[in-house]
């Protein structure tokens, strides 16, 4: 039988006789339950219009009112509710007669409440009251099971869920299937419907399993752990707008069932906890509940950001857009000749092509039949987008009706049916993405590079025509008019060139179009991503943004959002957006001091490898890319070594040219200089082999952008794991532990629950596919079901060392926060971002807070016990990486020091001391002055 509590509504016609009796109950207990209800209807303009029609709560922590609070003292058989700025404003009590609930909480007591960093930040922004020993019990489901977790009791009688309909499709589809083939557009539909990563659908096995998981809203936690449907919030409102439409009366039940329940809720996890993993419960407590202060605090205090910049910026982006569009429109009328006929490829593979090709080729050629406009505004908004959407939206105009050449539907438009290059495809479907793009222009440039070689045989010399064009062809073998091309050749070399010339101004146009729409997309995500959020979320009065952080993911690393840190790139084009973030005050700097490498630290760390080792047992680090790099070179390239690419930029070009060729060419067939070549594969192989085969178990990233073949991939794989085969030890082993298990437990004490990686689960999964006893859906199964136990491995994996990095992080800030207090720094913990840590320190005390915050950051013997943790700081008046033109105030390295005059020149790239730090921040002052 579920257990529920009586409401009392607390309010001036009853305080006189309720509170006295309220606060006796309040002294005798441990713990006390609290919530509180808000509204923020008289939010600034810019929040309401970030909101507009999203469900996501967005809240304006300045102005938002808190209309009462829910006590629950435990044990008790009701639940109050204290009216504080409802409708009924005759009945409401003042805040310092009502905060003597609270006051009445004995000093060893807590209050729980769920999502704390909420009731911290808006009791201190509101009312200006800290509170203090508060019990998050919705960072305690996080301590206690992932986003993603489930009882597996439940799971047993589920059946297939929404999957069956995908699932009775596959029967037909896949009847005919070979187990390990490629798939075609349909089977590959129908896999991806089911296994898609970031499909939430109900027939997706994401969307099945989130009908069953334990959840962290506390309404469904509750009805998951208790079987208890809570109230909603809907409900309570009715036709309201906000809750400071409702009457004390109104209210008092649904807020009370809140106190009440976060209390329950309480016991029950910490009993959960006891029983499946007792070693998280002193994590929680010492690690994961002090850093619920820290994301109310960061919250309420929020981030300085210079508003006339994004504006600014925007302003600047918007007149780019405009440019860029103009160039699409010029190269996109220098190919305009539409093939009467369909693109074979998308007609059969795309459902929207096949039905409305002509629809999608009409609205690209009536926008490039449109005159070009002097004026930016007019420009943008003959299409549609992201710049000239909100352009609109601002002007109070309505939504462009243009193309949107941003859209994968338009821009598959333009770049396969009216470009005609090779359509891209990835597992069945056609792609169109930013990697897929660079893949069409890689192509591109060789398909010029091979009307070059065209236009440079000497027909009269050329011993072997007939081999020398079958070379030249080569190049652009991928077009539909290579055999046309041929066909001149034998009939006419004069026409022939003059066939190869259009060709080429066909391929520079075509080339002139996917830059133009890589630029447009850039533009395009930095809008949508940076600057309009930022322009809406800035708060008019203080000049600050309030980003939010939260530890919930299922790695329990942090992540943010209104806007989101870990959006912030470090390098590319939207770098600039750091440099809207400034220090707290005018005598303060921006600090980030950002771990080097340590997702490998990690990986080697735990695996014992001794290539790792050797790298990252001491500093300054080794190099260990440069091995990896000349590892997967050696599948086209075989007389390389890692000695070889060591010292390639000790030797001459004409030197290397003689070993191979291939060594400075580059994907796009550019010749390197051999210094600059070392680097290129350094960090295209060698970098990116290191930062992604520990989480997917193969190369397959890069050698797609290499273009390597499927066997050259798993070649240069098969290297990579024989360079590291102790790491690669130690990940086959995380990945057996998690399949005998079902989870695998971090270090901190956390677990990465994975059910799906067990034997057992896919089991219970093939009983499912099987029982439909049709062939074709047992195929079908038997691929989802390998996708996602391969996924589920790799997740384990993932999780482990990206669990580490939090559980560094965390500590990290709790340590630096307490130093902060103790030595009595003028400093503040800002944001986390990514692997940096964000600080806004006093100018004076730039040195001993850097020395101060290293010494924790890399002192961590529990979780790093053989090789050495690194950190690098900078420091500006920007969170901009340090340009001398571009960013002059941004981050100045102190451990990579930059060529700037107030360094010595012998200290370039070296690490700063005391007295030549100190230079800097003079430097950044003077520059701030000027």
């Amino acid at each position: 039988m579920v257990e529920t509590v009586n409401s009392v509504l607390i309010d001036a016609r009853n305080w006189d006789v309720e509170a006295p009796k309220l606060i006796e109950k309040i002294k005798a207990q441990a713990f006390i339950g609290l919530d509180i209800e808000t509204h923020d209807d008289d939010a600034h303009q810019g929040i309401k219009d970030f909101r507009g029609k999203k469900t996501a709560k967005v809240f304006d922590i300045r102005r938002t009112t808190i209309t009462g609070f829910s006590i629950y003292p435990e044990h008790d058989d009701q639940a109050y509710y204290v009216n504080l700025a409802h409708a009924d404003v005759e009945n409401r009590i003042p805040w310092e007669t009502a905060k003597t609930l609270l006051d009445a909480r004995q000093d060893t007591a807590y209050f729980i409440a769920h999502n704390a960093p909420f009731e911290f930040c808006m009791y201190l922004a509101s009312l200006g009251y800290k509170l203090e020993r508060v019990i998050c019990t919705l960072q305690m489901a996080v301590s206690a099971y992932g986003p993603d977790e489930y009882d597996q009791h439940q799971f047993l009688s589920a059946g297939l869920g929404a999957m069956e309909r995908v699932a009775l499709k596959a029967a037909k589809v896949f009847a005919e299937y070979e187990p390990g083939s490629d798939m075609n557009t349909e089977q590959a539909e129908l896999f991806t419907q089911v296994t898609g990563k970031q499909s939430n659908a109900e027939h997706s096995y994401n969307g099945f399993i989130s009908n069953l998981t334990y959840g962290y809203n506390l309404k469904k936690a509750v009805r998951s752990w208790f079987g208890y449907q809570m109230t909603t919030f809907e409900k309570c409102l009715g036709d309201k707008e906000h809750m400071g439409q409702l009457t004390g009366k109104d209210v008092a039940s649904y807020g009370a069932d809140d106190a009440f329940w976060a209390v329950k809720l309480f016991r029950r996890l910490l009993e959960f906890m006891a029983q499946t993993n007792p070693d998280v419960i002193k994590t929680y407590f010492e690690q994961e509940l002090p850093m619920v202060e820290v994301f109310g605090t960061t919250w309420n205090e929020g981030m300085v950001v210079n508003a006339a910049a994004i504006k600014s910026r925007r302003s600047t982006e918007r007149e780019e857009c405009a440019k860029v569009l103009r160039r699409l429109k010029a190269g996109i009328n220098k190919l305009l000749n539409f093939n009467p006929e369909p693109n074979p490829v998308l007609f059969e593979k795309e459902k929207w092509y096949a039905k409305s090709f002509n629809t999608y080729r009409n609205r690209v050629q009536t926008w490039a039949f449109l005159p070009d406009c002097d004026d930016a505004y007019d420009q943008c908004l003959q299409a549609s987008g992201a710049v000239s959407n909100a352009w609109a939206a601002e002007t109070g105009k309505r939504k462009p009706s243009g193309p949107n050449f941003t859209h994968y539907m338009v821009m598959r438009t333009v770049m396969y049916d009216l470009m005609e290059q090779k359509v891209v495809i990835m597992k069945g479907k056609v792609q169109s993405d930013a990697e897929c793009r660079g893949r069409i222009m890689d192509r591109i440039k060789k398909q010029l590079k091979g009307c070059e070689n065209l236009l440079r045989l000497d027909f009269e010399r050329t011993e072997k025509p007939a081999k020398a064009i079958a070379d030249a062809l080569r190049w652009i073998q991928s077009d539909p008019r290579t055999e046309e091309l041929a066909a001149i050749w034998l009939r006419d070399q004069y026409e022939f060139k003059e066939a190869v010339k259009v060709q080429g101004a066909f391929f520079t146009a075509s080339l002139d179009v996917m830059t133009t729409l890589g630029e447009l997309a850039g533009i395009e995500q930095r809008m949508k991503l940076y600057l309009t959020p930022y322009s809406k979320l800035t708060d008019p009065d203080t000049g600050k943004m309030y980003p939010v952080t939260s530890s919930m993911l299922a790695t329990r690393r942090m992540g943010g959002k209104n806007p989101n840190a870990m959006q912030l790139a470090k390098r590319g084009e939207s770098t600039y957006v750091r440099g809207f973030f400034e220090p707290d005050n005018s005598d303060h700097l921006i600090v980030s001091i950002d771990w080097t490498q340590i997702e490998l630290v990690i990986i080697g760390d735990e695996s014992g490898d001794p290539e790792f080792a050797k790298a990252y047992g001491q500093t300054p680090y080794q190099d260990l890319h440069l091995g990896a790099a000349a590892d997967g070179l050696r599948v086209t390239i075989p007389e390389m070594t890692e000695e070889l690419l060591l010292d390639l930029h000790k030797m001459d070009e004409e030197e290397v040219l003689e070993i191979n060729p291939k060594i400075l060419t580059n994907v796009n067939g550019e010749l390197l200089s051999p210094g600059k070549a070392k680097k290129y594969w350094r960090t295209e192989i060698g970098k990116g082999s290191n930062f992604n085969y520990w989480y997917s178990g193969a190369l397959s990233t890069v050698g797609m952008k290499l273009g390597w073949s499927t066997d050259q991939m798993w070649e240069a794989t098969d290297n990579y794991r024989q360079r590291f085969a102790v790491a690669e030890a130690w990940r086959k082993g995380l990945i057996d532990e998690v399949k005998a298990n079902g989870y695998i437990t971090l270090p901190d004490g956390h677990r990465r629950t994975r059910f799906e990686a067990t034997p057992l689960w896919r089991q219970l999964m093939a009983q499912r596919f099987n029982s439909y006893n049709q062939p074709g859906i047992t195929k079908f199964g038997s691929e989802v079901m390998r996708s996602i136990q391969s996924r589920a491995n790799n997740q384990a994996v993932n999780a482990r060392v990206q669990g580490t990095c939090a559980t560094l992080a965390k500590r990290s800030i709790i340590g630096v926060n307490k130093e902060i207090n103790s030595a009595g720094f003028d400093a503040r913990f800002m944001l986390p971002v990514h692997d940096e840590l964000l600080f806004s320190v006093n100018k004076n005390e730039i040195w001993d807070f850097i020395q101060m915050a290293k010494g924790i950051m890399c002192n961590h013997p529990d979780i790093i016990r053989n090789l050495t943790v690194d950190a690098t700081a900078a420091v500006g008046f920007t969170f901009e990486p340090f340009h001398a033109e571009k960013a002059p105030l941004g981050q100045i390295e102190l451990d990579e020091a930059p060529e700037l005059d107030c360094i010595p020149s012998h200290l370039e790239g070296s690490q700063l001391g005391r007295d030549e730090t100190g230079a800097v921040v003079e430097w950044l002052n003077r520059q701030l002055a000027a």
